[in-house]
């Protein structure tokens, strides 16, 4: 049988119940990706970060293993949040949509090869115009908006 592994590591944030992250990470995953969910491996890092955010760590190798890296200073609403926004990049990352190509800031965007723009001050709002990160932020508001209509009891404990 195929499953989804979800594994939680570093940091436990007292905020936010490692049940619900797993719960959250199995609704998104399954939404965005329906069958192809099956076999997939996610590790949730919860890390102190000098930034109130999550990264999506690019898989150096083609297996279903991903990496999500996740604030754990955040709320429990933030961190949901930002959890539907990395699962996206999974979901980019698992259909092939988007390729590290691992030469300076080039990356391949559904099949058309394109400047990658790290975020910083100079270049905020260049970094939220990339496609991936479109998709993303829009995809997260649906995914929580449906997470939280289904197991919004829960985010009241």
């Amino acid at each position: 049988d195929c499953i989804m592994r979800i594994r939680i590591t570093g940091k436990k944030n007292t905020k936010v119940d490692p049940e619900l992250l797993r719960l959250a990470t199995r609704y998104f995953i399954s939404r965005l990706l329906g069958d192809k969910s099956k076999n997939i491996s996610v590790n949730l890092k919860i890390v102190p970060r000098s930034e109130d955010m999550g990264v999506f760590i690019f898989p150096e190798d083609k297996d279903a293993s991903y990496e999500i890296e996740l604030d754990g200073r955040m709320n429990r609403r933030k961190m949901i949040n930002t959890l539907a926004h990395e699962c996206v990049h999974v979901k980019q990352w698992h259909l092939r949509e988007m390729r590290d190509l691992k030469r300076g800031n080039k990356v391949r965007w559904l099949g058309k090869l394109t400047e990658w723009v790290e975020p910083n001050l100079d270049t905020y709002q260049e970094y939220f115009d990339q496609p991936w990160e479109i998709e993303a932020n829009g995809r997260a508001v649906g995914l929580c908006a449906g997470f939280f209509y289904v197991y919004g009891s829960l985010m009241r404990r």
